[in-house]
């Protein structure tokens, strides 16, 4: 039998297997289907709500995925996940893949930023109530706990910040510092700290950078003072030909 006679046999064979009553598990030995029959093939899968297994499976297009399956490895073009899937072994993705409406290898990223003004107290997170560009994948909100930022996405994220403001009440010896927190816990080597010698009215910027890992939905990163005392945050208004300047912002990026 040819390899060709033999490939055609073992997807009619698959074709097949799909249409078994629900409690069959399928075993499909390595096979490398064309974009028509990848089409069909995914057309199959989502019509049947049996549990398949896949072994070495290579879509030189794009596959989806609509039923609980398992695979032991996958090489395809684009990759669409609309259900319950266990990969045990090696992912190859020529293309974007798609998990409950959030591109995985895409970037996840926002920029937040804070324009209040008034004293912020000791101790406490540092609310943004703005927002620029940002991804599904990064959950914030600027009206309901604002200090608060989550992941859809587990990993390695890089958090970049700068804050703008003064120690209260005034001093002569001014200081302010912030540090990253996960869940109330302070993230080492992220703090800032920043102070002005024999100057009261002397603006002091914090500035800070760290990676940090990340579990999806529960760690909870904030961005908090740690001055001893309350700092007065200092927003610039526009004029003069100058734009207005946030008190704080922080941008978030998942980088692996």
């Amino acid at each position: 039998m040819t390899p060709t006679a033999i490939k055609s046999l073992s997807i009619q064979v698959l074709l097949v297997a799909l249409l078994l009553p629900v409690a069959t598990t399928y075993a499909v030995a390595p096979l490398e289907l064309t974009a028509e029959e990848a089409a069909i093939l995914s057309r199959e899968i989502t019509k049947s709500s049996a549990k398949k297994v896949f072994c070495e499976l290579v879509v030189k297009n794009s596959l989806k995925v609509c039923g609980p399956s398992l695979f032991t490895s996958i090489n395809t073009g684009d990759l669409i996940v609309r259900g319950d899937e266990l990969l045990v072994g090696d992912l190859t993705v020529n293309g974007a893949v798609t998990i409950a409406g959030i591109s995985i290898g895409t970037p996840q990223y926002a920029y937040l930023a804070s324009t209040l003004t008034g004293a912020l107290a000791d101790n406490a997170p540092v609310p943004f109530d703005a927002e620029g560009v940002k991804s599904a994948g990064i959950i914030h909100s600027t009206a309901v706990n604002n200090q608060n930022i989550t992941v859809a996405q587990s990993g390695i994220y890089s958090i970049t910040y700068v804050v703008t403001g003064n120690a209260v009440p005034a001093s002569t010896n001014r200081f302010s510092e912030f540090v990253i927190e996960i869940n109330g816990v302070q993230v080492p080597n992220s703090a800032s700290f920043v102070q002005s010698i024999n100057n009261a009215s002397l603006e002091l910027q914090n500035s800070g950078q760290v990676l940090v890992s990340l579990n999806a939905l529960t760690d909870v990163v904030t961005l908090n003072t740690l001055t001893g005392t309350a700092i007065n945050f200092l927003p610039y208004t526009a004029g003069n030909g100058v734009q207005s300047n946030p008190a704080a912002t922080l941008i978030i990026t998942k980088v692996a």
